[in-house]
């Protein structure tokens, strides 16, 4: 197995367990993450397939945690379209979702008075849900978004992958281990 430390403590919001340490994986391991979990639950160091923390469903697009450092936290992005579906932390306006920009762009927005539009990137702003099912957010549109009088919030909720990762979780926390025949994720492994 082939693992590089990642230098940054990346942040995620609310998550079940808050690594103390964090490996990425490396070649034929690319995609995987391990993490020292501090919980003797779990064990010692869980590998996981970029399942330790959950996806959001924002407005119908579901989209996938990444992890890599952006603003000193993991972004989420849409797999099926080449990831033109960006959730990602930003200084300014918190939590933005926005298409087309890779994660880390700054989207702006300005008021002209002269025209009586605003002006800048089509975004929308908000704060995460609560980590828990039935939670919701939402977010308001920004940028150009606000001339439309059409456009509307959209809602984020969180979304386990599914309901075995939730069940892997509890029965891991309860010392009885997961069936090694389902593909349940995140994997605890004795260390």
């Amino acid at each position: 197995m082939s693992f590089m430390k990642i230098p940054t403590a990346l942040k995620s919001p609310q998550m079940p367990v808050l690594p103390r340490e964090e490996w990425q994986g490396a070649g034929a391991d690319a995609g995987l993450v391990a993490f020292h979990s501090g919980n003797a639950a779990l064990g010692p160091y869980v590998i996981t397939e970029n399942r330790w923390c959950c996806s959001f469903y924002v407005g119908p697009y579901l989209l996938n945690p990444v992890y890599r450092d952006v603003n000193g936290y993991i972004y989420w992005m849409r797999p099926d379209n080449m990831g033109r579906h960006f959730l990602y932390y930003t200084e300014k306006y918190n939590w933005v979702y926005i298409r087309s920009v890779f994660p880390g762009f700054e989207p702006w927005e300005d008021y002209n008075s002269d025209t009586r539009e605003w002006e800048g990137d089509s975004f929308y702003s908000g704060s995460l849900p609560a980590i828990e099912d039935g939670a919701v957010s939402e977010f308001s549109p920004r940028g150009e978004l606000q001339n439309y009088s059409g456009t509307s919030k959209i809602e984020v909720k969180p979304f386990f992958s599914a309901l075995a990762e939730l069940d892997a979780l509890r029965r891991i926390h309860s010392g009885r281990r997961p069936d090694r025949n389902q593909d349940v994720r995140p994997a605890a492994l004795d260390g």
